[in-house]
């Protein structure tokens, strides 16, 4: 998908590696609102690869920190093998986004659903400005076990955000400030 707009055209110029990233006033789909400071352009397959590692290694102390970990093991290597996991729902749901020369802009998709920008980034902090309503999370212990193994090998700290008008104030990176009219306005 090519989008003409400022905040991919600006995206594209930025340093090309991993560059800090501030997303400020984000408003999640729970209505909590918060700002982060996040690692854009960072490696996700690097990332993938790394908690491929340290998942192998993990000595399971039970039958269900075992199936967890071979279900990440599997889910992380097909991920490698395909560039995302196959078994993901939603893969099928997003495009690359393109600058007006063709240039692949990465962490940043379009979402066909709808016009929505998602940007992806590694979490560095948090600062929660006012609390979401959350439903009551009933996870099952195999889910929970997944969920701990992914945080030990910091794969959980990769955000989504979904930049679309009214879920974020602005975008601080290398000295520039976007906001959500930039979101759509057209470049001249």
């Amino acid at each position: 998908m090519k989008l003409t707009t400022v905040i991919p055209a600006v995206l594209n110029q930025i340093r090309p590696g991993a560059t800090f990233m501030s997303v400020m006033g984000y408003e999640n789909n729970y209505h909590e609102v918060s700002d982060f400071g996040i690692v854009f352009h960072v490696s996700y397959r690097r990332a993938v690869e790394r908690a491929l590692r340290i998942v192998t290694l993990h000595v399971p102390q039970d039958e269900i920190e075992r199936r967890a970990r071979l279900e990440l093991m599997s889910s992380f290597e097909m991920t490698l093998a395909a560039g995302h996991n196959p078994l993901a729902t939603s893969a099928h749901v997003y495009e690359p986004i393109v600058d007006g020369n063709d240039r692949l802009i990465r962490g940043v998709k379009w979402f066909n659903g709808g016009r929505e920008v998602h940007l992806w980034g590694f979490l560095v902090h948090k600062r929660i400005i006012s609390l979401g309503e959350y439903p009551e999370e009933n996870w099952g212990v195999l889910r929970s076990a997944k969920w701990r193994l992914k945080e030990r090998a910091g794969l959980n700290r990769f955000r989504q955000f979904k930049l679309v008008e009214g879920r974020f104030d602005h975008i601080g990176v290398e000295g520039l400030t976007l906001d959500q009219r930039h979101l759509l306005e057209e470049l001249s």
